[in-house]
């Protein structure tokens, strides 16, 4: 017994501030009946505010939550798996956190472990999932409530973690990890001032925490606070020492500060001797549009390191593959090792799929978008219902009465484009198109958090009102005086009646494309492992385009006239007076540079990075019939 105590009590001095150890430990001792060491060493804890309190009525009432937290799972276990993850043995934490879950599936502590370790790996989905069900399981479990938060940022959903790692926060207001993780998730959304103040506050607590200074740093870099970012990577590299990627990060400070062609000029110096260097800069001449010399490096960087599953993946959204090309072999060869896991078992199927779509062999690139995709369904299903009550939630919000409320409360001083429409259904062209022209800046698939317009939004209209202005301010930005921008954003046709409410004179244009196309078009690409699961499965992406058409058209019946349409194919097929009308529609004076999109200097990060690069193509439009 004093052994296990002993253990407890070293994870949770060294710890510090965890309160889920800190309750382990208190609650052993109580077990143990050993009461008055409990109450000796919890008023002892660094915890503070409701963590501390919780501790000290623990002391009191007796260790039952920390025994229904356990959900039955033996403490010397989750003990073990802690010191596991301590020594750095992730993969076997997550071995023994599994065979746990298994026989003791009620354990939330156990769930919220499975999460930690899977955003340790790089796995937000999975621990999305995991703190998802230690939630399910106690409701007030506040370190799970960061966990997901922290994992829903990293899977595109910044607007809803804000709201859940505010409510973690207001539960435990000193707990440092949801501070650091609410930080980020602001400055993922556009709101990087409020990520610097919050950062701050938990830097005040632990100066030296590496991933505190890392949101600093991205906080001040999103604000264009060059000097103070290069400060704050300093002290970053000198807390990390050798485990710190200091090349990929300040080159990507320096685009920012300098451009993509100093950028890639620091770059360079590192490739051949940093792979992570070698692939930002792949990635970084891609954006800009050299997508001859981004394929020359991935090729380099593939030959070498042949296990760049996802590298191979991204090289063949600019390669046009052919049948000698020496790479298909090589990933093919990984594709048959038993030892991959299932991510890197997709991003091979998915590439060897466009190689085989490259040849027109349609029965064999099927065949590797099948098995990439049953993977994924399996690991993250799509629930059809959700996306139902989501919007059946719209309509029932957004009403001609709420939109008469709200009139004349929005900012005229904005003009937004906004791009409605299905991943995949040329959006990025559309872009391209609209910001050829010279009075229009491109901001691509934002992550400025449009909290006061989203589609289910019912806050008082002063409220909604100051909370645009902020929203414009974000934007701001990213577009420091330009008169127009455009937004891209996968959710805008969710987003409609908000974001016309709350910028008057934004216009919305709906990207029409055929249904089969752009089926084919999200079934070949990786999306669906977090906001998109429905990508998937034929099926599921069926529902999902007959939810989105039924909201578009309560979008149609309800601000007739103010939705701009455009068809795909008209686009690529009849592209002058096509985009002639647009731009009229728009309100812009022509631009002839509007008929070379594919001239645009701006940066795209998106799938259609290698597309939008060529001159428009009909081909395009039926390239769904080889698979009927």
């Amino acid at each position: 017994v004093e052994g296990a105590l002993a253990r407890f009590r070293q994870a949770a001095e060294l710890a510090k501030t965890h309160a889920g150890l800190w309750q382990l430990f208190i609650g052993e001792l109580l077990m143990a009946g050993q009461k008055s060491r409990a109450r000796k060493f919890a008023s002892k804890a660094p915890l503070r505010g409701p963590d501390k309190k919780a501790l000290l009525d623990l002391v009191k009432s007796g260790p039952k939550p920390a025994v229904d937290r356990l959900g039955g799972a033996p403490r010397e276990a989750v003990q073990g798996v802690m010191d596991q993850i301590r020594a750095g043995q992730n993969e076997a934490a997550g071995s023994s956190v599994d065979a746990l879950l298994k026989a003791h599936p009620e354990s939330a502590l156990l769930w919220n472990l499975r999460g930690v370790l899977s955003l340790m790996g790089d796995d937000p989905d999975t621990a999305r999932e995991a703190c998802t069900r230690a939630l399910d399981l106690d409701a007030s479990f506040v370190e799970a409530k960061s966990n997901l938060g922290l994992a829903m940022t990293q899977t595109g959903d910044a607007e809803r973690a804000i709201d859940l790692l505010e409510e973690a926060l207001s539960a435990a207001p000193d707990a440092f990890d949801t501070k650091v993780n609410l930080a980020a998730a602001y400055r993922t959304a556009g709101y990087a001032h409020k990520g610097l103040e919050i950062i701050d506050r938990a830097l005040e607590q632990n100066p030296n925490d590496p991933d505190a200074l890392k949101v600093k740093a991205q906080c001040l870099a999103r604000q264009k606070m060059w000097g103070e970012t290069l400060e704050v990577l300093k002290t970053l590299e000198g807390v990390m020492g050798d485990g710190f990627d200091l090349p990929s990060i300040m080159g990507g400070i320096i685009d920012q500060l300098q451009g993509a062609e100093a950028a890639d000029e620091y770059l360079r110096l590192w490739a051949g001797k940093d792979i992570d260097s070698e692939l930002a800069l792949a990635l970084l001449v891609a954006e800009s549009g050299d997508i001859e010399r981004a394929k020359e490096i991935y090729r380099t960087a593939l030959m070498k390191h042949p296990d760049l599953a996802q590298s191979f993946y991204q090289m063949g959204l600019l390669e046009k593959w052919t049948a000698d090309d020496p790479l298909p072999p090589v990933m093919e060869k990984q594709l048959e090792r038993s030892d991959l896991p299932p991510e890197m078992r997709e991003y091979y199927n998915y590439g060897l799929a466009k190689v085989a779509m490259d040849l027109k062999d349609a029965p064999k690139a099927f065949g590797h978008l099948k098995a990439a995709n049953d993977s994924l369904a399996e690991r993250f299903p799509y629930l059809p219902e959700e996306l139902e009550a989501q919007h059946q939630e719209i309509r029932e919000v957004w009403t001609p009465e709420r939109v008469a409320e709200l009139a004349g409360r929005g900012v005229e001083e904005f003009y937004p484009i906004f791009i409605a429409g299905t991943p995949r259904c040329g959006s990025t062209l559309t872009e391209q198109v609209i910001s050829a022209h010279p009075e229009v800046t491109a901001l691509g698939e934002t992550q400025v958090r449009y909290g006061p317009v989203s589609a289910a939004n019912a806050l008082e209209p002063d409220a909604y009102a100051e909370m645009a202005r902020e929203t414009v301010a974000a934007v701001a930005l990213d577009a420091p005086g330009a008169s127009h921008v455009t937004d891209k954003n996968l959710w805008n046709f969710e987003r409609v009646g908000g974001l016309l409410a709350a910028f008057p004179n934004a216009k919305i244009v709906h990207v029409r494309r055929d249904p089969r196309a752009a089926a084919l078009s999200i079934y070949q690409n990786r999306f669906g492992t977090g906001f998109f699961r429905c990508s998937s499965r034929l099926d599921w992406l069926a529902h999902y385009y007959i939810s989105y058409r039924r909201m578009m058209d309560f979008w149609y019946d309800l601000l007739p006239g103010q939705i701009i349409d455009l068809h795909y194919e008209d686009l690529v097929s009849d592209p002058e007076p096509t985009i002639r009308d647009l731009i009229g529609k728009i309100g812009l004076e022509w631009d002839d540079a509007c008929l070379a999109p594919e001239s645009v200097q701006s940066r795209v990060r998106t799938m259609s990075l290698g597309q939008v690069r060529n001159k428009v193509n009909p081909a395009s439009a039926k390239r769904w019939a080889p698979y009927e």
